[in-house]
């Protein structure tokens, strides 16, 4: 889905229209239209996301969003936390260096679709 699709099942879902948001925008409804056919700027995702809060940029722009933390506050539910905490310490600060690169990587990739907004 695009970023279009995405903002246009949100605002049906809150029962609003394209002339609610551009009012929002302050722009003309033709402006935001336009969008259908020529994708949402880039340079406007963070105005549509505060105005359709709590829906995120990622939501907007169909990036998968992150999997909540769980309640004990370990940031990768997908990983066993018990089993990281099993590990050496060495080898717990090579997979935490390891990930730092991988971040860095990916951030110079597409920093701005990827970095926190």
């Amino acid at each position: 889905m695009t970023a279009w699709d995405n903002i246009d099942a949100e605002l049906h879902r809150r029962r609003l229209g394209w002339q609610w948001l551009a009012d929002r925008l302050e722009m003309t409804i033709q402006r935001v239209a336009n969008w259908k056919v020529r994708g949402v700027p880039a340079k406007h995702l963070r105005q549509i996301a505060e105005i359709l809060q709590p829906i995120s940029i990622d939501e907007i722009e169909g990036v998968q969003s992150k999997p909540p933390t769980t309640v004990s506050g370990w940031p990768f539910p997908l990983v066993d936390e018990s089993r990281y905490r099993n590990l050496r310490p060495e080898i717990q600060g090579y997979l935490q260096s390891e990930l730092n690169a991988l971040i860095k990587s990916v951030e110079s990739l597409k920093p701005n679709k990827y970095a926190e907004r």
